[in-house]
Parts: C-alpha cells; structure tokens; sequence
C-alpha cells in the first residue's frame, strides 16, 4: 500500500470521527499540507449566512488573481455562542488538515481560536462585518451628551446582536435593546425604568420612516432630541447640497441625527475610487468585507518572509506557552498590518484584538419637527471624537421623569388642563436645577400596604419601579421607607389638626342693649320707678319741702308732683342732670344716693359698652385635642385612608399593647403595691378610636366630604386631618376656624424608588432651594392669609364701630322723635275739643301830645303786681313793709313825654 492511499484512509478515518465522535485531530501523524495549496478558515456566528457569502465572494476572484498558479480552499465554520464546543471541535477539524490563514468574522470573536494561531504563528484576521462600529459612534455621541441610560432600537434581530456585542464591557451606557418596534415592545419601552435619557434607532433609510411611525402612533416621542436615527447606509449627495433618497418625515418633536458621513467613507469603500461622485453610493459591509480582505491579500504579499505557508494544527498539543522566537514574528506581524493598513484610510487595526473594521464617521444633524428641514452640528470620527461646527451647539435631551402626583389642594390641581399649585412650582424648579422634564402621571390615592413588601397606589408604582419620583404630600413612615428612598425633608414639621365651624358673632342693631342682662334693665327700671315714687312721698309730705310751705320760700321753686319726680329721675341718666332737685332735706339725701346709684350705673354701661363695641372675643368650646376627647357633645372624625386614621390606628394599637405589657405585670407581680385599676396611662387614643375609627357615621370618604359635614355640623363635628392642608381650607373658608396647635408632628418628603441614582441630586436640589429660601416664597403664596383677613366674621380688632352695631340708638332717637310728633297732634286735636272762652284784648289808649297825657285818663298809668306776685309776697303779719322806690315820674319820661317805667318795688327776703 503506498504511502498516498494510506493518507487517504486514515484522512478518511477521521473524518468519519470527527463527524460521528467529534474528535478533534487523528492519533496518526499526518502529512504535511501540500505546498500550493493557499487555505481559507472561514469562522462566522450562524446567522451571518449572508456574510459568509459576500466574504467568499470577495475573497474567490482577487485571489486567483493574485496567485493563479495556487490552489484556492475556502473553508467555513459556523459558530454559535452557546455551542461554542461543538464550534470548536468543527474548528479543530479544518485545522488539522491544515491552514494558511484564519479569518474570525465572529461578532464576540473567538479567543481560543486567536490563542492557537499566536502559538503556530498563523495569520489571524478578525473582521467586524457588523454594525459595531456604527453602535459604537452612536455610544461615544451619547456620551458626550452626559446621558447615561439609552434604549436601543434596530430594525431586526441580526442588527441588535452585532450592536449588543460591540457595546458589551465598552461602553458606559445602561442599554435596553429591542429588536424592533411592534404594540409589545411599545409597551416595554414605555414601562422601561428608568426612563431613558436618550433612545437610538438603528436602521437603513428604507425602514426608519416605518419605525417612526409606529413610535409617533404610540406616543413614544415626546420630547424634543430625545430620538437619535443612527442611519446604517450612505445616502447619495446630489449637486443640490441636500439628500436624496432620504427619508422625510412629518414628527412633532425634533429628533437628532447620526448618519455616515458621504465624503469621509464613500469613495474609500470603493476599490476603483478613480472619478468617484458617490451618486451611486456602495452598501457600507459588504465594501468593507472586500476592502478589508484586499488589505489581507495585501499583508499577504507584502510579507512573504514573515507569512509561512499552510500549516497543520494539533489543537490536543501542548503548546500554551509561545515561545520567544514567535513572539518576535508576532510583534513583526503586528507591524506589517499597521504599516499596510495606511493604505486603506477607510479601515481601522485593533492591535490588542487583531481586529479590522471600518472607521464610522458621522455627521450630526438636527432634524427639525414638522418637516422643517435639517440643520447640521457637528461631525464625528473615531480619531477626532466629537467636531462641533462653527457657530453651532450641541446640547444633550433633558432627562425625562415620570412623576406620581395626586390632585389634592393647595398641593396640586388640575385647571384647564395644566398642574397649579405647591407641587408644580416645586417640580418645575426642581427641573431647572437638575435639568429635567417631568412627565407627570395622575395617581388616585399614594397607597396602602397590602403586606410586608406589597403596597397599592403611588407607593406601590415606585416600588415596582414604574415611577421615577412622588410628589405628593408624603409623610416619612417607617412602613414606607421599607419599600422606597426618600430624600431630604422640603417640610421640616407637619403634623394633624383640628377644625371646627367658626362662631360667628351675632351682629344687632341694639347690640347696646346686650350690656346689660335682662335682670339688670329689669332693675334699673324698678330702681328709677321706685326712687319716683318715694321722691313724690318725701316731697309730699315733709313740712319743709315747697309744696307743704311754700311761703318758706320767697320765689318761684319747682313744684315735684309723680310726673315731675319721674322727669328728675329719668333726666338725671343724661349729662344735663336731672335740674332743680328738692328742697326738702330728706328728699335731697335720696337725690344724693340715686345719684351716686346713676354714676355707677353709667360707668359701668359706657365701659362695657366700649368693650363690646371694639373687641368682641368669639370663644370656642375646645382648644386641644385631649380636650375633645375628654368631652361627648363635639362628635369628630378623620378621612379614610388618610394620615389621621393611620396615627390613630397606630397609637389605638401602642396603647393596647401597653395596657396588655401592664397587665401582664400585675399579674406575674405578688406586690400589692401594682393593681391593674391603677393603669398610669389614660387612654386617651383608645376612646378616640372608639369614637371615630370605629363609628362609619363619623369617618369620611374624601376631605371636601369632612369640610363641608364641619360647615352644616353647626359646631357640633370636628374633622381631624392635615394640618398644612386645612390651614389653606380655612383661610380660603370663613366657615372654619382651626383649633388647638398640632399634634403627632412628622416631616414631609418626596419619593424615590430604592436605590435611586437620582436619590442624590434630589436631596442635594432640596438643600439648594432651601439655602435660597424657595420654600418661603412658595409657602407664603400657597397659604395667603390676606384671604382670612376678608372674612366678616363679626370680629372687631380695630377702633372703628359699624352702624350695625349702635344702630339701634338712631333708631331710638328716631322712635323718640316720632313720639314727639305723635304726642304733638294729640295736643293739637285734645285742644280743639276743649272748648275756651276768648277773652276780648285790651285796647291801649292813645296818647294825647297837646296835654302830654293818655287820651281819657286823668292820672298816669300805674303797673300793678300781678297774682302770682302777690301770691308769693309776704304776709303784712310776717313782713313789715318797706317800699323803695327808684326814680320819679320825671326822671322816666321820654324826650316825648311817653313814660316808660312809673316805679318799681323791691321786696327784701325774710
């Protein structure tokens, strides 16, 4: 048997080995590999079928062109990441009949594969016919932008593969990758958390509007150069200076754009780049593939000392170790291919990976919404990095939050479509510090605990980490803080508060009969009848008073009949007094005292009076809430679900437990000193629980619901929530009046979910805005007293008096006026009745100027004292009579002769 056809059988024995038992090379020493013969390996992922095709392509006619006088063997090994063993013994096989140089189009590569050509020292090619490059210009863009997470969206599943293994451990970017844009991953993108700063579409012109569309439909694209379309085929310049055959699309944001550049990759694909216009532009991977392997047929001639010619492996050898003498011939390899490699300006060599792709660059530009065109920015290259144009900034998308917020005032409401309130300020400046955008989500109500882990509402949102932030006002509890992270407090201390309807003063217009009780204005009337009537008996029978011995006095006094004695005691109330008082001594002691009785009485009224007048106190019947509940007429309750509800269950709970710690202690204790109805702690919370929580007719479902129970409760209810909430309730209703101070005191704080990134900058933002005073601005505008001010309330804290209040003393006057007139047609129609006889009226004589004398008279005219006069003169028995006479007849005669006075007569007081 000669020695050929034994080659052939034992070449055909391991064969059938290799296929059936997978063993990688014979036990046999095989032949040396025939000298011209020039052998290809060819090791590719599975789903690059493609790939291999164009690598075959491209490798089969340069070759035989190169070296017609060799045989060409193109081998191909399809490699799958999870099967990498099976790919290995497969490779170990084509090695065994030997190679001339290994080709790794892998996208992870295969560094067991690299391993054992370094130590046979056979030329190693990695190729990178993927989009790597292209995801990893997009990467590198992204992060100059100081974006940190990015969805990454491709248009099949091959791209999102390529990319994923060209960003795995070289990039810092946190990704999500989605092979596509369907309703189920729409869905994904939008619950993704966090919310991604940036998301990258990869995709050719063909299929980027499609995408887009099916973004726009779903509501994904809402912000302004938060999209960036990565285009992965050069798009042909036209002599116009625009894009033809790009894609044009209606958006309603601006999106950003990466697409290669035309001048810098185009005609350096091309192999023939004589007259080079790129009107036709080439597909980027397959002109890379053919380039990168005319760089290999390159190397190939260039280094015919350091390549060898084709060589049989054994990958069972012990050779981990590469001796000294192949390290040189590497290090010669590696300077062969980086000195070969300036020939081809369109590729790039990875030293340390023996990598050869092709150099991404990109142009970036801003494609305005609305089909407004585009406007370039900048260029980026993998030599130069990022190149922004003259007069032109490039500026990252602001982060995009999504925020829980709960509509409850002052907090937060919902008007016209648009958040106002505490909470949109604080938001909105929050945004401008940390420069961010809020997408803000409705939430019902912040949540309850289920169990140990499990919450509802908001809380349970931002646990599950479908929320990037509450604002809301929430309360710091041990039980939340469990589930999430909150940061630092923007309000110190809240707490509860109690509020009642406010009593409101009864304004009258005879408040100034309010002074005084009932029984008092009873008993000044009783006082001043009495004082009358026994003024009437002293001057009506004392022998020294006027109408008992009127000749005791020589004039005219006051004559004090019940009507007269009346008058005086009404009379002396007024600042005029009451007149001429008796004359009589005991009459007069009894003016002394009612008068003394008048000046107390007045002062006592015009100081009450001005009390009432100028400051009216409205006093409510509670000032605390152990006060409430030591009472039962006041009913009150909480909201729930609210935070009230949740203090009280929780001390109703602690006090249970204490009194069962306590009768424990009695129990187990022989001491009399201990008795279990001598409990040291009052049970304060328990009948407060036994009186709201446990009472369905005192609770409430919302907060408007408790509000408006207070209001029509006519101060029988009181509603415990809140204390920051119903302090805004009552300065914008008069009805409410907050009582007591605040109790079960706790800060308030925003949420995060655990182990937020964001947790940091909030509490660093809140400490800003706090050094700033922010929170002082914005609490004195949220809880405006000058509402509360407006309130008529019936209150007076001012010197001022209203008519409604001394209304009744004009209606006095007036009443007193009308009487006057009333008593006035009385007088008038009782005179007509009372017919009198007209007395005839004395004719005066005339005076005659010839005899100087009146007419018919002898003598002149003597004036005589009337009745009345004489009725008071002195008796001729008491007085003796003395007449002085001043003047003559002579001395009172006019220039006419007409006298004026004749005399008078003065009559001396005993």
């Amino acid at each position: 048997m000669s020695l050929r056809s034994s080659s052939v059988q034992q070449k055909n024995l391991c064969l059938l080995l290799i296929l059936f038992l997978f063993i990688p090379t014979c036990d046999s020493q095989l032949p040396p590999p025939p000298s011209d013969e020039i052998k290809f390996l060819l090791v590719a992922d599975a789903m690059q079928v493609t790939i291999v095709s164009d690598v075959k392509q491209s490798i089969d006619g340069p070759l035989r062109d190169a070296w017609p006088q060799k045989i060409l063997n193109i081998q191909t090994v399809f490699h799958t990441p999870t099967k990498e063993d099976e790919a290995w013994k497969l490779v170990c096989n084509e090695l065994s009949f030997g190679v001339t140089i290994i080709v790794d189009a892998t996208g992870d590569g295969f560094p067991r594969l690299k391993t054992i050509a370094d130590q046979n020292y056979i030329p190693y090619f990695r190729l990178e016919p993927t989009i790597g490059p292209f995801a990893r210009a997009a990467a590198d863009y992204v992060l100059n932008l100081n974006a940190t997470d990015a969805a990454l969206i491709f248009q099949n599943e091959a791209d999102m593969l390529q990319a994923s293994r060209a960003l795995w451990a070289n990039t810092r970017l946190r990704i999500t990758s989605y092979a596509t844009l369907r309703n189920e991953t729409a869905w994904l993108l939008r619950e993704n958390r966090p919310w991604p700063d940036m998301f990258l579409l990869f995709a050719q012109v063909a299929s980027i509007e499609s995408i887009l569309n099916s973004a726009v439909s779903q509501s994904i694209i809402n912000q302004d150069q938060q999209w960036l379309i990565v285009v992965l085929d050069l798009v042909a310049a036209n002599t116009g200076g625009t894009t033809s055959k790009d894609w044009v699309m209606d958006l309603p944001y601006a999106v950003g754009e990466l697409k290669p550049s035309v001048p810098d990759m185009c005609c350096p694909l091309l192999r023939d780049t004589a007259g080079c216009d790129c009107l036709n532009p080439p597909p980027v991977i397959p002109s890379y593939i053919t380039r990168a392997l005319d760089f290999m047929i390159d190397v190939i001639e260039s280094g015919q000392g350091l390549i060898s010619s084709m060589k049989r492996l054994d990958c069972n050898a012990n050779n981990s170790k590469v001796d000294d003498s192949t390290n040189q011939k590497l290090d010669d390899l590696n300077t062969l291919y980086q000195q070969v490699i300036q020939r081809y300006p369109i590729l790039l060599y990875d030293v340390g990976r023996r990598r050869v792709s092709y150099k991404a660059s990109m142009d970036v530009n801003v494609v305005r919404a609305r089909n407004a065109g585009r406007t370039f920015l900048a260029s980026w290259s993998p030599e130069r990095g990022l190149l922004v144009a003259s007069g032109r900034e490039v500026t990252a998308p602001r982060k995009l939050l999504r925020v829980g917020m709960i509509e409850a005032e002052p907090w937060s409401t919902m008007k016209n479509r648009k958040w106002e309130g505490y909470f949109p300020i604080l938001l909105e400046e929050l945004g401008r510090i940390m420069d961010f955008d809020a997408d803000i989500v409705p939430l019902t109500a912040l949540g309850e605990r289920l169990n140990t882990s499990t919450w509802t509402g908001g809380i349970g949102l931002l646990a599950k980490g479908d929320l990037d932030l509450i604002c809301a006002p929430l309360t710091m509890t041990a039980e939340r803080d469990e589930v999430i992270d909150f940061i630092t407090p923007y309000v110190e201390q809240t707490g509860l508060s109690i509020v009642l309807k406010q009593p409101v003063a009864e304004t009258s217009l005879f408040k100034f009969m309010t002074v005084l009780k009932t029984e008092v204005w009873i008993a000044l009337v009783v006082s001043v009848t009495i004082t009358s009537i026994l003024m009437y008996i002293l001057e009506r029978f004392s022998p020294y008073s006027y109408t008992r011995s009127p000749e005791r006095y020589p004039y005219e006094c006051r004559t004090f009949d019940l009507k007269e004695c009346f008058w005086f005691t009404l009379t002396s109330f007024t600042p005029q007094g009451g007149g001429e008082p008796p004359k009589n001594l005991s009459a007069r002691i009894l003016v002394a005292a009612y008068w003394f009785f008048v000046v107390l009485m007045l002062a006592t009224f015009t100081a009450n009076l001005a009390a009432f007048l100028t400051v009216e106190k409205m006093q409510v019947p509670i000032s605390s809430m152990e006060q409430l509940s030591r009472q039962s007429k006041i009913l009150y309750g909480a909201m729930e679900g609210g935070i009230a509800s949740d203090f009280f269950n929780n001390m109703y709970a602690a006090e249970k437990t204490l009194y069962k710690q306590w009768t424990s202690v009695v129990m187990n204790n022989d001491d009399a000193t201990f008795r279990v109805w001598n409990y040291p702690i009052r049970e304060q919370y328990s009948i407060i629980y036994s009186r709201t929580l446990n009472t369905t007719e005192n609770m409430v479902k919302t907060l408007r619901e408790g509000l408006d129970k207070v209001v029509s409760s006519d101060g029988n209810y009181a509603f415990i929530h809140d204390a920051l909430v119903l302090r805004y309730e009552v300065m914008r209703n008069c009805s409410l009046v907050e009582v007591g101070e605040m109790f079960a005191e706790q800060p308030y704080a925003l949420g995060v979910p655990t182990g937020s990134p964001l947790s940091r900058d909030f509490s660093r933002a809140i400490l800003q805005m706090q050094r700033d005073r922010f929170f002082d601005d914005i609490s004195a505008k949220t809880w405006n007293k000058s509402k509360r001010a407006q309130c008529n309330l019936g209150q007076r804290t001012d010197s001022g008096i209203t008519l409604e209040s001394i209304g009744g003393v004009f209606i006095a006057m007036l009443a007193g006026l009308g009487l006057a007139v009333v008593t006035l047609v009385a007088e008038v129609l009782y005179h007509r009745r009372k017919v009198e006889p007209v007395k005839p009226r004395l004719q005066m004589p005339k005076y005659d100027d010839k005899n100087k004398q009146l007419a018919g008279k002898k003598e002149p005219l003597k004036k005589q004292p009337t009745a009345s006069i004489l009725k008071k003169m002195p008796s001729e028995r008491n007085v003796a009579k003395k007449k002085v006479t001043l003047g003559d007849k002579k001395g009172f005669e006019s220039q006419t002769g007409v006298p004026k006075v004749s005399y008078i007569t003065v009559y001396p007081r005993q």
